[in-house]
């Protein structure tokens, strides 16, 4: 099936029906497609983000199409430690993998990603490839960037000449690289005319816009990085693209009805907190959040408990910080509607 074209793969995909028993309903079942998203630190994120990448799934999965993300990561940037597959979503609940990484360009691509290998190893049916900011800010004109991302097209479809691409605009026009030219807006013009020219039946070489109304510091916390408005946006022009792909449709999901929540207390100990609580019934695992309160930080992901577990140790705590925790259940992979009680603590 992967050899097939796209076109094929889906007529496959919305035919697809097996019989339970003779006489029985008919049960509908789908591949889903494979999604490999390529990136820098624009779509791989920082920790407390969602990312456009939470906000592309949750649009697809709303519009009822079956995507499985795939690729070799499934962190963020962690700015504090600098490091660089962490845990710490906004919002967890979402398909993580991606190949995206926090400094990433095509000119040393080769550094992070081996193509070759990643379209063996993950047999995506579509690559988004949002790379390019990087590159222009810090070593490529807009057309040895063009020349790179033909390449990088030549690449994957040596290894699957029917995987259909879709190359991103970038968002940064502001940038202009040291001169008075605006080097992402005539990136992003010539990106548009080698998707046109690469574009084929059965191979889709397609340009995700960018959004019209994506401005500097409004959609984005610096110069480079978008924050939940503009990944919203960003998202929303990669959803739109795929659109117009032949992605199969998956049955509307059953209404989420969990709701509980865990009661918790926290005692400080010497660069650590012992947090006590009792998991909702019915709960099969407990989300433990944590905020450092004295910089001002974001909520973070940072463990989970089993139903039988009554208590966690929070470790290296940072001297005379006052640190907030709550937790979230979960009953399988559906959170809880809503989240425990808050607890404070100030370390010693």
């Amino acid at each position: 099936m992967r050899n097939g074209t796209v076109a094929a793969l889906a007529s496959a995909l919305a035919a697809a029906t097996f019989a339970l028993v003779p006489g029985a309903a008919h049960a509908t079942t789908y591949a889903p497609a494979r999604v490999l998203i390529v990136g820098d630190s624009v779509t791989q994120g920082k920790v407390g983000d969602y990312t456009w990448r939470y906000r592309l799934w949750k649009t697809l999965k709303a519009a009822g199409k079956s995507v499985d993300f795939v690729g070799p990561h499934t962190g963020l940037y962690d700015s504090a430690t600098n490091t660089y597959d962490n845990p710490g979503y906004a919002d967890p609940n979402f398909d993580q993998d991606h190949a995206a990484w926090w400094g990433m360009s095509m000119t040393h691509i080769a550094d992070r990603v081996n193509v070759h290998d990643l379209m063996i190893s993950d047999q995506p049916d579509v690559v988004i490839n949002n790379l390019g900011f990087n590159d222009l800010e810090f070593v490529d004109t807009p057309s040895q960037l063009i020349a790179a991302m033909s390449q990088f097209v030549t690449d994957v479809r040596a290894v699957n000449p029917h995987v259909s691409v879709i190359l991103g605009e970038l968002t940064q026009t502001w940038l202009t690289n040291g001169s008075a030219e605006p080097v992402v807006t005539e990136y992003n013009t010539m990106l548009g005319a080698l998707a046109v020219s690469l574009d084929q039946p059965g191979a889709r070489v397609i340009a995700a816009p960018r959004p019209a109304d994506y401005v500097e510091y409004v959609d984005t916390y610096d110069p480079a990085h978008p924050n939940a408005a503009g990944e919203v946006k960003i998202g929303k022009e990669f959803s739109d693209v795929l659109a117009t792909l032949p992605l199969p449709n998956i049955p509307a999901p059953a209404p989420v009805t969990f709701t509980g929540a865990a009661k918790v207390a926290v005692v400080a100990r010497t660069r650590a907190a012992r947090l006590s609580f009792a998991t909702p019934a019915g709960a099969t695992k407990e989300a433990i959040w944590k905020r450092d309160l004295t910089v001002g930080g974001h909520w973070h992901l940072i463990a989970y408990a089993g139903p039988s577990a009554h208590h966690y140790w929070a470790k290296l705590l940072r001297h005379h910080h006052r640190y907030a925790f709550r937790l979230r259940a979960y009953k399988g992979t559906v959170p809880s509607a809503i989240y425990s009680n808050r607890v404070i603590v100030r370390i010693t």
